[in-house]
């Protein structure tokens, strides 16, 4: 039972973080769509809705581009024709291409920060 609850702490961090980025960025989506909040003296509850609701387009369109559509890949590996399941998992395919280099950076950096650096030892004993 520790082990979990020591899981759950070393995960709430990060998951706080993901959902305020998300939560500031929606903000930032509402307040920057001049189209519906443009309407906001006339109706103002279909102003702030249609604002939140291009937070969810927004938001489904970054997932989209990057993971691909769900649907069309359930399409195109349904109709097994090797052209369409390539286009349909071209966008994951570019995340990871994209996504490697950064992943290979961060992993590096990790273990010089877990190694400790001469660098930082030999400037200290001058």
């Amino acid at each position: 039972m520790s082990t979990l609850s020591s899981l759950l702490r070393r995960a709430v961090v990060p998951v706080l973080s993901v959902l305020t980025a998300l939560i500031l960025g929606g903000v930032v989506i509402v307040l920057t769509d001049f189209k519906n909040l443009s309407n906001i003296g006339t109706d103002p509850a279909g102003a702030i809705l249609g604002a939140v609701g291009g937070v969810f387009k927004g938001y489904g369109a970054m997932l989209s581009g990057a993971f691909g559509d769900p649907a069309r890949i359930v399409t195109a590996f349904q109709t097994g024709n090797a052209d369409d399941i390539a286009n349909a998992i071209r966008p994951l395919t570019e995340t990871l291409v994209s996504a490697t280099p950064l992943i290979f950076v961060g992993l590096g950096i990790a273990v010089s920060f877990r190694t400790g650096t001469p660098v930082t030892r030999r400037t200290q004993s001058r």
